[in-house]
């Protein structure tokens, strides 16, 4: 049995390997001009990142924000890296950061925006679609805006 465990991201030790997590992901469920957004995403300070360790290997990352003025916290940017996908790793990274924002106590909704190859797996976990961005970027990814009640 495999050790798995999760640590706070930390941009010294973890930006390469999640850089090449986002690129292991292209083009099934990102694209290349997503890069920057990712990056940026990953450092700013109001984003707050977890990375998944896999016998000390990082094979994904995952990240959050919430607002309490709105009651409301956001999936950002989830992703398990190509070779080690359909295997659960995806579900414990999400159960994680949904019990994370619900910990706040304050948030009364989640949203997350994803695209038509994984807005079937959010929907497993109460999300649902309220709109459908098609293809925005031009990049034959349509954008799922997704929201759950807590």
């Amino acid at each position: 049995l495999k050790m798995i465990s999760f640590r706070t991201y930390d941009p010294k030790d973890h930006h390469d390997a999640c850089l090449e997590v986002f690129r292991s992901n292209i083009p099934t469920y990102f694209a290349e001009n997503e890069v920057p957004g990712f990056i940026e995403s990953l450092n700013d300070p109001d984003d707050l990142y977890e990375v998944v360790l896999l016998e000390g290997e990082l094979i994904g990352v995952g990240g959050i924000w919430v607002n309490r003025e709105r009651g409301e916290g956001r999936l950002c940017f989830e992703m398990i890296h190509r070779d080690y996908q359909k295997r659960g790793f995806g579900k414990l990274l999400l159960e994680r950061r949904l019990a994370r924002i619900a910990s706040y106590g304050f948030v009364s909704k989640i949203t997350h925006e994803t695209g038509q190859g994984t807005y079937t797996f959010f929907e497993k976990y109460g999300f649902e679609t309220v709109r459908i961005d098609d293809d925005p970027e031009g990049i034959g990814i349509d954008f799922y805006q997704m929201e759950r009640l807590i």
